[in-house]
């Protein structure tokens, strides 16, 4: 979450009026090497669409995507049906 990587497209995004979210999953804020379970992975995913949908910003669409994990996941809970526009 904290790489140049993230922080560049993160700030870029938002430099163009984009709201973006980023988060870690619960293995790595636990520092942890070996990734939690799939249904741990993709529920942490699925509640942090759901709290940016609920939230204060109410976006009109939301997009997810992620590096790495995070990008696998996105598109393994986008595959199931969570209701995102991409």
């Amino acid at each position: 979450m904290h790489t140049p990587f993230i922080r560049y497209f993160h700030t870029e995004l938002a430099k163009r009026g984009f709201l973006t979210v980023k988060f870690n999953f619960p293995y790595m804020e636990a520092r942890r090497r070996v990734p939690d379970r799939r249904e741990i992975l993709e529920e942490s995913y699925r509640t942090i669409v759901d709290q940016a949908k609920n939230g204060n910003h109410k976006p009109d669409r939301i997009f997810i995507g992620g590096k790495s994990m995070g990008g696998r996941i996105a598109s393994q809970i986008a595959a199931n049906g969570v209701d995102v526009n991409g």
